[in-house]
């Protein structure tokens, strides 16, 4: 200690940084770039929305695109269009308007996962159709990996 209960520190004698001040630099063309790509962003979620909403016509489609935007890690962009989305997709498939019979596995699966994850109740029941009389899957879909 010094006199007047002052500390003494050692002062450390850095070397240069070898970037220099490179990164610290304000640049003026940055903020005109990152408005025209958030413009540019705006625009394509625009366009999933659209999509999104767009594609009820054809459901396999449709899930597929659903399966994407979840896997991408994008969903909380469009909570409200996926949930309409799986909504629309439900009541169809409740009120028999597509024909379930008509689904391969691949469809059935996704169709069943997509709605369990999001909390919809979904009856196992869909994959009897897969099955033969004694419980096990029929012949036909063991080639079908």
């Amino acid at each position: 200690m010094s006199k007047g209960g002052d500390i003494d520190r050692r002062t450390a004698n850095y070397h240069p940084d070898i970037w220099g001040d490179r990164f610290i630099n304000y640049n003026s063309e940055d903020e005109i770039y990152h408005g025209a790509q958030s413009q540019e962003i705006e625009e394509l979620k625009e366009e999933v929305r659209r999509e999104l909403l767009g594609c009820s016509a054809d459901s396999l489609t449709q899930l597929k695109l659903i399966d994407a935007i979840l896997r991408l890690g994008v969903g909380y962009q469009f909570e409200r269009e996926l949930e309409e989305a799986l909504q629309n997709l439900c009541d169809a498939y409740s009120n028999n308007f597509y024909n379930i019979e008509d689904d391969d596995p691949y469809h059935a699966a996704l169709r069943f996962r997509l709605l369990r994850q999001r909390g919809y109740n979904v009856s196992c029941d869909i994959f009897n159709q897969f099955k033969d009389g004694k419980g096990n899957f029929k012949e036909s879909l063991k080639t079908d990996v």
